[in-house]
């Protein structure tokens, strides 16, 4: 099979104790955190069971008797039962919290718990979409999404005075992670009314 955009072959790169895949054709190393197999061709054949059609309950005895990649990808999953995210918290799993810290359909209550734990995982929650106001407020603006602040400005009722101040730190503080803290600059924005 030929090589597309889509399809990449991959050589498996040992750095350490991390595993990496590294495309030909391109100069990118993509960390191996799921276990995935590279066919003779070269071509990543991911070991990823799928879940699609999968009942609650099947998920639910998944969580209680799979091994750590099987959780760790299942927390990837989007639009999973909220009870499955909060099943996949309980694990307490490093790998599972960071990758549940990342999603996109994981529910406020995990990502603020995962938050209270602290740690890589709660760093990462810090920015997820769907964290609560206060808990971006202890975030760098530049470290959250254009989304992340549109919900934030959203939930906190924002008028459009106070939307454009937000926004234009938000834009000041240009590509990447940085600037100061949201909390700051939202109370700097109320202040001015």
């Amino acid at each position: 099979m030929a090589d597309t955009e889509w399809q990449h072959r991959y050589n498996r790169v040992e750095d350490g104790k991390v595993c990496f895949l590294q495309g030909s054709h391109f100069n990118c190393r993509i960390p191996m955190l799921v276990p995935c197999l590279i066919n003779m061709s070269g071509h990543i054949e991911w070991g990823i069971p799928d879940h699609e059609g999968s009942t609650e309950q099947e998920l639910v005895d998944l969580v209680a008797t799979g091994d750590e990649s099987t959780l760790f990808h299942l927390a990837g999953e989007e639009r999973l039962p909220p009870s499955i995210y909060v099943a996949l918290f309980d694990t307490g799993n490093a790998g599972v919290l960071g990758n549940l810290a990342t999603g996109a359909d994981v529910p406020r209550s995990v990502i603020e718990g995962i938050v209270a734990r602290g740690g890589a995982a709660g760093e990462l929650a810090r920015v997820n979409d769907n964290a609560s106001p206060e808990t971006k407020d202890t975030a760098s603006i530049g470290e959250l999404s254009y989304r992340s602040l549109h919900l934030y400005l959203e939930e906190r009722g924002a008028t459009e005075a106070q939307r454009k101040h937000v926004l234009d730190a938000f834009e000041a503080t240009g590509p990447g992670p940085g600037g100061p803290l949201l909390g700051e600059v939202w109370r700097a924005a109320t202040a001015r009314g």
